[in-house]
Formats: C-alpha cells, sequence, structure tokens
C-alpha cells in the first residue's frame, strides 16, 4: 500500500512538473512571438555642441517612431572612432524626445573639436544601446562626417 501511494505521489509530481513546464514554454514562445512581430523603429541622431563651461554636449535624439527603453550611449573620440570617452545611461526615450550627454573633461572636448576639423571623412562618434517596448535588445552606431 505504502508502495503504491509512494508511486502514486511520483507520478502526480511529475504530471504536476510536466504540466508547469509546459504552461511555461507556452508562454515563452508567445513572448517571442510577440518579440518577432513587434513593430520596433527606432533611429537616432546626434549633435555635438560646446557648452559655455568647456564642456561638449552629444545630444541624442530619438528619430524613430517607437520608443526606446533603458538607453545607454556611449561617445567616441579619435581620428577613428575608436576611443570611448563617455558612457552614460539615459533611460526611457519617446519618439523625437532629445536629452543630453555631458564631456567635462576641456582637453577631450579641444582634442574633439580639433579632430572635427582636421580629420575628414566619416568616423563612429556614438553607439547606443536599447531595449524595445517587449524587451528586446538593439544597437545602433552613430556616424560623423566631416
Amino acid at each position: 500500500m505504502i508502495f503504491e501511494t509512494g508511486i502514486q505521489i511520483a507520478i502526480a509530481i511529475g504530471t504536476v512538473g510536466t504540466l508547469v513546464v509546459g504552461v511555461l514554454n507556452i508562454r515563452s514562445r508567445r513572448r517571442e512571438d510577440r518579440r518577432r512581430g513587434e513593430f520596433r523603429r527606432v533611429s537616432w541622431s546626434g549633435e555635438w555642441e560646446i557648452s559655455g563651461d568647456d564642456a561638449a554636449v552629444f545630444t541624442l535624439r530619438n528619430t524613430g517612431r517607437t520608443q526606446a527603453n533603458h538607453v545607454r550611449v556611449e561617445i567616441f573620440l579619435g581620428t577613428l572612432g575608436d576611443e570611448p570617452v563617455l558612457s552614460e545611461p539615459l533611460g526611457t526615450f519617446k519618439p523625437g524626445q532629445s536629452k543630453p550627454a555631458v564631456i567635462k573633461n576641456d582637453l577631450l572636448v579641444h582634442a574633439q573639436m580639433m579632430e572635427r576639423v582636421m580629420f575628414k571623412g566619416e568616423r563612429r562618434v556614438a553607439q547606443v544601446w536599447w531595449m524595445s517596448p517587449l524587451g528586446e535588445p538593439e544597437t545602433y552606431d552613430i556616424y560623423e562626417r566631416s
């Protein structure tokens, strides 16, 4: 009798476990399907300015049509756009919204402005990371032409 009860308990636990795993798998597939079918149109632009206190301000703008969450921008200097100097979380951007990222080291500011004048061509100035409203991670590189 005890043996039968133990087997019955094991079967019940196995059945419940299989059911839970199946429900979680279905939810995961639905979430993945929603992400795949999610309308995501986020693009970015950026502009440099020199502020009055010898800081460079890089204003990042969501030029797309959908919201971007958990946005982080990394600003690059160097003739190839390969030297990161600032990595800053900027939060959530609605379509059309802009936010500044400020570089306060005056030597970097002057170096950046000299590079823009002296070197011609296209170079990366920023990389943006964000998540879609349904949690899909994305990246975007912003290039500048001198």
